[in-house]
């Protein structure tokens, strides 16, 4: 899994999230303001530590890389641990899972044909209407 030579002491753990569809997460970290990079490689704590990954996210406010691994039939979010203490990674952590879903949503309804309305309550919630005909 490490690149480097050494071994060194590893910050990196797996983030508690799993997805489906690598094209829609991309959408989805595209929307929450990160950059979403097709390269092989993250970076952890250590500028050194190279780890393996199927794609990487560049998060605002967030000095480390998100790694985005596969896992059996899902792809899981690792990074370095210091990444969950910053605010960008707790702003990005708290949200992907509720940006995946609107974007599961927002796709679906595209292949098939149907309009849709996203808007955002005063409580700062997603709403998304879908129109079928």
């Amino acid at each position: 899994k490490y690149l480097a030579k050494e071994k060194i002491m590893s910050h990196i753990v797996k983030l508690g999230i799993t997805f489906k569809d690598l094209n829609v997460l991309k959408k989805a970290v595209v929307q929450l303001g990160a950059e979403y990079r097709s390269e092989y490689t993250y970076t952890g704590y250590y500028s050194d530590q190279k780890l393996k990954c199927e794609a990487l996210i560049r998060v605002p406010g967030c000095k480390w890389d998100v790694g985005i691994v596969k896992d059996g039939n899902e792809y899981a979010l690792e990074a370095d641990a210091f990444v969950q203490g910053t605010s960008g990674g707790k702003e990005f952590l708290k949200n992907i899972r509720k940006e995946y879903a609107a974007q599961q949503i927002i796709t679906t309804a595209k292949k098939q044909g149907h309009s849709f309305k996203r808007t955002t309550t005063a409580k700062g919630e997603t709403r998304i209407e879908v129109q079928c005909y």
